[in-house]
């Protein structure tokens, strides 16, 4: 089974090790396998995001940001982004 928090937490740990094309692989296990939790997937797309811009894909970082504000649209977090 998949474990939306591991898959998460592993992201964040690559992601601060400057790892980034790796936490965006580790996203995506989040984003493939819990298109239905709301919460672990725009999560995982904010964080994809983030990932993204820093290595310089803004086209890319703002589809990812899109993603978590159209599937979490109800938190301001995204909004702030």
């Amino acid at each position: 089974p998949y474990y939306a928090d591991a898959w998460y937490n592993k992201g964040v740990s690559l992601d601060c090790q400057g790892k980034y094309d790796e936490a965006i692989k580790a996203y995506d296990e989040v984003i493939k396998s819990y298109p239905n939790s709301t919460q672990a997937y725009a999560y995982a797309c904010h964080s994809k995001g983030d990932a993204l811009y820093t290595e310089g894909k803004y086209d890319e970082a703002i589809k990812a940001y899109d993603e978590a504000i159209k599937s979490y649209h109800n938190s301001v977090v995204y909004l702030f982004n």
